[in-house]
């Protein structure tokens, strides 16, 4: 059945709650873009961290949400007993992962075949910047990796 439905009047209320969803959003594309290209990995075009972005959008969040309680008249208790379940089963789904010993670490995204890594340097945030060269071509290119795979041996 379709009713009537308006905007929330409240226009305090109404700005915060498209914050909190504005902030969700924000979130979950980083998120997204840290599975996709890496945790470890930067944006290609402003070579900013994955992992400092996704840091920032969770700062976003949680103040969009402590604003929203501030904004609905409920202080913020801490943490409540829905959070502390939820919490306890990522705990307990983390460790069923972490048991299972050929899906504890992701796999390492190698150098394609053809490719040579012809210097690199460590970087202060656990990353490692490479001068790669493609065999077949001459041409070289950069790329930032974790360390992890940066001194895979084998």
């Amino acid at each position: 059945m379709i009713n009537h439905w308006t905007p929330e009047p409240n226009i305090v209320l109404h700005q915060a709650l498209g914050k909190v969803a504005e902030e969700a959003a924000e979130l979950a594309k980083i998120a997204t873009r840290c599975t996709i290209q890496g945790f470890h990995e930067a944006e290609p075009v402003s070579q900013r961290s994955n992992r400092e972005m996704l840091f920032e959008e969770v700062a976003d969040i949680k103040a969009a949400l402590r604003w929203l309680y501030e904004v609905i008249d409920q202080p913020y208790q801490g943490e409540s007993p829905r959070e502390r379940r939820k919490f306890d089963c990522f705990r307990e789904w983390q460790a069923m992962l972490e048991s299972e010993p050929d899906r504890s670490k992701a796999a390492v995204d190698h150098l394609p075949h053809g490719h040579t890594v012809l210097e690199q340097a460590d970087m202060t945030d656990g990353r490692v910047a490479q001068t790669v060269r493609v065999d077949a071509t001459g041409e070289h290119y950069g790329r930032i990796v974790h360390a992890d795979e940066a001194y895979v041996i084998g």
